[in-house]
């Protein structure tokens, strides 16, 4: 194979935003400065159905940004950078504000105040929303303020593949055109992460299907620290039952009412005072033992009721998902569905400052891809927020970094052994082994043996099954065909490479806490120990291998106990 049979097309900009969702686009707008955007695909932003949390004027009696600060710390089981929390908390209203001001148009009780809606953890309705499309809206806001700007180019379909850097420094990155095949160079003074999550560790999950923990990897073969990858949140109320709309959240676990097939609520007997309005991994991990133990539904899941309120509840507050199971024969609003644990969000990732900077200087990071926001379980209604407030954050950073920078050399040897590297996949024809089948053998083992409830034997099998994939099944992945255009098996197998690094550093971590602190349950150390790990595991790759290490947790407002 040679290099020059495939062209690179050099792109310069000042900024580069890796990820079109909310996150990306807010950076993009705040940077102010020449920025491109490189979309690979559907972001996870447009499938949140909640609300943007925040306290506004227009919030509750008794509700403040103090208490807002306190739910989401306590939340978070301390495991919260307490000062990137005060900065949620505080600029969450503008930001709420702002994207009303670029088009997004929120519930309201009458002209003066926002209707509002709520999530787990929170003391208070604290949340602006609109039916059951927030994220569509707030999405689409964003994407109406990027096309009037002049200064933001997207690049659509763009897989970037590796983050260059020059003396530790950012300088840019390789991507592919994901339709044409073709080699796209981007060089920039700044680059901001804005890729998501890595649902696709998990069968049952709630992101998109190009969810593939890119960014993670991508930051880590740059140079960047993660910290809490153990930390994965499944979200309770996602539907086991029809096939057809598996994993999709079908509601919110205050609206609902939850029975095992004793038809038992069984909530009571976990947490009694709050019964399904608890925390989200404490709902989940009762859901879950409640199936495990033989008292789940017909399909494998646990019984939600929303019967009992109004008949047109679901048609107002919900009417996408409403209309959809519907037309599927599901009728919410006289007849119980089936839902189970679904993983929808990981509160760990990229390690990051106030500036929402990584350990890597130019490198920046927003929303999911970016960690300890959230801590060890993120609030519902929290994530709107944070793409919000934390890409609006790495956008005026990531612009004031480049304003004070040039463009770097780029490494020439690393830039070819890349290339090589990703068009050397398309020589792999003609085996049996698909990216398919290895993607659903990750998955498999991140199911089984890292879900809901954890041990530390379960924990070293994995690792093991890990390592036996890569070096075994991986390095004889095989696609159908040598073409470059619109070969969605070559983008699989690229992305195998980032959800095995994920899957890793998740395994790793987990290993590590020897507690359970937030979503992250260990069966074999059921409590939480404030005094051994009350600290963020940290992971990187040192000579080729990702270690682990651990760094303290900013506890300079609150502590357990307070």
């Amino acid at each position: 194979m040679n290099l020059k049979d495939f062209p690179v097309k050099t792109v310069e900009s000042d900024v580069l935003v890796i990820g079109g969702g909310g996150a990306g686009l807010m950076a993009a707008i705040k940077a102010e400065c020449n920025v491109v955007i490189a979309v690979k695909g559907v972001g996870a932003t447009v499938m949140a159905p909640g609300g943007v949390a925040g306290v506004g004027s227009w919030c509750k009696t008794g509700d403040s940004k103090d208490l807002h600060f306190k739910d989401t710390v306590k939340g978070g089981a301390y495991l919260n950078e307490q000062k990137l929390v005060r900065i949620l908390v505080d600029e969450a209203p503008d930001r709420i504000l702002e994207l009303e001001r670029f088009g997004a148009y929120w519930e309201r009780e009458d002209e003066q105040r926002y209707d509002l809606t709520n999530g787990g953890g929170h003391t208070y309705w604290r949340s602006v929303y609109l039916e059951d499309h927030t994220g569509r809206e707030l999405f689409s806001s964003l994407q109406s303020e990027v096309r009037r700007l002049s200064n933001i180019r997207i690049f659509n379909n763009s897989m970037v593949t590796r983050i260059l850097t020059s003396n530790g420094s950012v300088a840019g990155a390789t991507a592919i055109d994901v339709n044409y095949g073709n080699a796209i160079l981007f060089r920039a003074k700044a680059i901001i992460l804005a890729t998501g999550g890595a649902g696709e560790l998990f069968p049952i999950q709630s992101q998109p299907v190009g969810c593939t923990g890119d960014g993670f990897a991508m930051a880590l073969h740059a140079g960047a620290e993660l910290i809490d990858m153990e930390c994965v949140q499944f979200f309770p109320i996602g539907l086991a039952y029809p096939d057809e709309l598996k994993g999709i959240l079908c509601g919110t676990p205050y609206f609902v009412h939850l029975y095992n097939a004793k038809h038992e609520r069984f909530m009571k007997n976990y947490d009694a005072d709050r019964m399904e309005v608890t925390t989200r991994d404490v709902l989940s991990r009762a859901m879950y033992k409640e199936i495990q133990e033989g008292r789940g539904s017909v399909h494998g899941g646990i019984y939600a009721d929303a019967t009992y309120n109004p008949p047109e509840f679901f048609e107002k507050h919900w009417p996408f998902i409403y209309d959809r199971a519907k037309k599927l024969g599901l009728d919410m609003t006289k007849e119980r569905f089936e839902v189970a644990p679904t993983v929808h969000y990981f509160m760990g990732g990229t390690r990051i400052n106030d500036a929402w900077q990584t350990t890597v200087p130019g490198l920046f990071a927003a929303g999911e891809v970016a960690g300890g926001v959230h801590g060890a379980n993120r609030l519902g209604q929290n994530s709107l927020a944070d793409i919000a407030v934390g890409g609006a954050r790495a956008g005026k950073s990531a612009g004031e970094y480049a304003a004070k920078t040039h463009l770097l050399p780029l490494p020439e040897e690393k830039v070819e052994q890349e290339y090589m590297r990703v068009y050397g996949l398309l020589t792999k024809t003609g085996g049996a082994i698909r990216p398919y089948k290895i993607r659903k053998k990750i998955q498999q083992i991140m199911w089984n043996l890292v879900g809901l409830i954890r041990t530390e034997s379960s924990l070293k099998q994995a690792l093991e099954e890990l390592s036996n994939l890569r070096t075994g099944e991986l390095t004889r992945v095989s696609i159908s065909s040598s073409s470059i255009r619109r070969n969605r098996e070559w983008i699989e197998a690229l992305e195998l490479y980032d959800l095995l690094d994920s899957a890793e550093c998740t395994v790793r971590s987990a290993i590590v806490r020897r507690e359970s602190r937030g979503a992250h349950y260990r069966k074999d150390y059921p409590a939480s120990n404030h005094v051994n790990f009350l600290k963020h595991i940290v992971t990187s790759i040192e000579n080729g291998e990702i270690r682990t290490g651990e760094c303290p947790v900013d506890l300079s407002e609150i502590q357990p106990g307070n």
